[in-house]
């Protein structure tokens, strides 16, 4: 599990360019992507609590990424997608 400060680190040292990224939290980053069909780049992480994922989403939807729907009943991982 991995720190709010740790997980927005990793993420802008992978973004270039917000907008054209989506971020979701969700309980089984696999499913979710299976589900939505998001084939291209993609990479999660496992965030210490679902209210540290949210925080994470919202700071990275103010950013301009795209947000995909929540699922999950425990929705703690945070995935990114192109």
């Amino acid at each position: 599990m991995a720190t709010e400060a740790a997980i927005i680190g990793e993420i802008e040292a992978r973004v270039k360019h917000y907008m054209a990224w989506t971020i979701c939290i969700t309980d089984d980053p696999k499913r979710h992507s299976r589900q939505h069909d998001y084939t291209a780049v993609s990479h999660s992480w496992d965030a210490v609590t679902e209210l540290v994922a949210r925080h994470i989403e919202g700071y990275f939807l103010g950013k301009g990424m795209q947000g995909a729907r929540r699922d999950g009943l425990s929705a703690h991982h945070v995935c990114i997608y192109i």
